[in-house]
């Protein structure tokens, strides 16, 4: 794994936070954690406008059942790219389990007329 960092680290794309979030989610799938934490934090920081990239660390941290932080980057990517269909999905997700059914129904809604991942 660390000759991997090590060439990301050496790369420079237009899109820096692209390398970090997508091998953070592929270590989150084998259940290494914190190292999947600590590449999409450093995604996010590359980059963060993009939306993708604090998306993908709200859905990390709604999954460890941080909600705090998960609502933080969730709404930050919504802010970013309002047509993230999978920011409102997530958020969706969010708000059912923090019992804020308003704020559930509004995605839902916003949801059914955004645009798929891409």
């Amino acid at each position: 794994m660390n000759n991997a960092r090590l060439e990301l680290e050496s790369r420079k794309t237009p899109r820096s936070e692209f390398p970090y979030v997508c091998l953070g989610l592929l270590l989150k799938k084998q259940g290494a954690s914190a190292e999947a934490r600590e590449l999409l934090e450093q995604g996010q920081q590359r980059n963060p406008g993009s939306s993708w990239a604090n998306c993908e660390l709200g859905r990390f941290w709604l999954t460890a059942k941080k909600l705090k932080s998960a609502e933080h980057y969730l709404e930050r990517a919504e802010t970013l790219d309002s047509t993230f269909s999978r920011v409102h999905f997530m958020l969706g997700r969010l708000y059912q389990q923090t019992n804020k059914p308003e704020h559930n129904r509004r995605c839902r809604q916003t949801h059914s007329g955004c645009r798929s991942l891409g």
